[in-house]
């Protein structure tokens, strides 16, 4: 009998050692992957590096701003040609690099293609839909990673009609406005994220001396937007009633 007794108690013994052996080893293996709640149950991936895409409002702020993890692909002038004819072909390279890492990946182009740059530089323009769209292909190949869409930001439209673009035809912020909703519209059940700095930089003012680009300070300011955007606290009290707004 007491022989019984102490083989089931060593049974016992080994089966809780396996079992916590086994739970450890699981836990260990989870992906680094957090759910977020939206709309539509979607993951936002854990991740300390930033990679942004965008013209010379974010060429100019990767000439000043030089921090670990944030990458920049970016060029002047640019317009929605620019993201399938050379910034993908960048940003995968950038990519490859870190293939065992996630990046919260923040595209922020279409001014140019408001401004109608074409007429004056026979560069490509697209309008909304044909941005959206282009997301939406972006985040099918970029799937292990966060894809978000960040506002066209806002114009000081005074400086624009007495400055250097004063003989240019330029765009305004309701169509800067309507452009944002129209591609937040299409893409919001998507598990694109929508990173809003234009309304800050519209409540709280921005510095320009042109009109289309910002101040130092204010181009700081962006970038912490953006780094912002990327925090849980973003996704649950932003993304929800922007989806709802958009509606």
């Amino acid at each position: 009998m007491k022989r019984v007794l102490k083989s089931l108690l060593y049974s016992v013994l080994i089966t809780i050692i396996c079992y916590f052996l086994f739970h450890d080893s699981m836990s260990s293996t989870k992906p680094t992957v957090q759910e977020i709640t939206n709309p539509n149950t979607s993951y936002l991936y854990q991740s300390e590096n930033i990679l942004i895409i965008g013209d010379s409002r974010m060429y100019a702020a990767s000439k000043i701003i030089k921090e670990d993890n944030l990458f920049f692909v970016a060029k002047s002038g640019s317009t929605c040609n620019y993201l399938w004819e050379e910034a993908e072909e960048q940003a995968d390279a950038i990519l490859a690099k870190y293939p065992d890492e996630h990046f919260s990946i923040f595209i922020n182009l279409g001014v140019n293609d408001l401004d109608n740059v074409s007429k004056l530089d026979n560069k490509v323009i697209c309008d909304a839909e044909t941005y959206a769209n282009y997301y939406l292909k972006l985040k099918e190949k970029w799937n292990q990673h966060n894809l978000f869409f960040v506002s066209v930001n806002p114009v000081d439209e005074k400086i624009l009609k007495t400055g250097k673009y004063k003989n240019r035809k330029m765009t305004n912020n309701q169509a800067i406005q309507e452009f944002n909703e129209k591609i937040v519209s299409i893409v919001k059940d998507y598990n694109i994220y929508y990173c809003d700095t234009y309304t800050p930089l519209l409540t709280n003012g921005f510095g320009s001396i042109d009109g289309l680009h910002y101040s130092d300070e204010s181009t700081h300011e962006i970038i912490e937007s953006i780094k912002n955007c990327y925090t849980d606290e973003f996704i649950h009290s932003v993304w929800k009633p922007i989806v709802s707004r958009f509606k």
